[in-house]
């Protein structure tokens, strides 16, 4: 089967702000549909921002993300929905709540999240931010995928 790569830049101006980034697809009869569902959300300030990974090597690396997406914080949780021919594979979800609007995740001075921030896992519960601990099997026709965001204050009294 012809594998495509799209770059591609959709605008909304309802709830999603923006979509920007390239995808891999095969010619397939039928679409494929992801949900990911960022709930733990506590306060409507700024926006969520969805970071999507398609391997090792481009994980972490905001210029090679799959999908870059952003919608309007609310409580207790946001979706994002992408519809699309979307190969299977293992993909890496990355979630933060930019709280001040400022377009990035702030850090504490130890590098640390300031800002509440989450990820996908492979076991259920992520252990640590690299590739091996959060990538999931995409292979459904619908996925759903839940992160939870944390606070560093909460995760270091959990």
């Amino acid at each position: 089967m012809k594998k495509i790569t799209l770059i591609f830049a959709v605008l909304f101006f309802s709830n999603c702000l923006f979509v920007i980034g390239k995808t891999t697809f095969e010619r397939k009869p039928n679409k494929s549909e992801i949900t990911i569902t960022i709930h733990g959300i506590e306060s409507e300030g700024g926006s969520v921002q969805l970071a999507v990974f398609d391997s090792r090597e481009n994980f972490m690396h905001w210029d090679k993300t799959v999908i870059l997406a952003s919608r309007k914080s609310q409580t207790p949780e946001v979706s994002f929905i992408f519809e699309g021919y979307y190969a299977p594979g293992e993909y890496s979800f990355i979630a933060y709540q930019d709280v001040n609007g400022n377009q990035q995740l702030d850090k504490l001075s130890s590098g640390l999240p300031r800002e509440p921030f989450g990820m996908s896992a492979r076991d259920g519960i992520p252990k640590k931010m690299d590739w091996e601990a959060t990538n999931v099997p995409i292979t459904k026709i619908n996925e759903n995928i839940k992160i939870k965001l944390y606070t560093m204050e909460k995760l270091l009294k959990e």
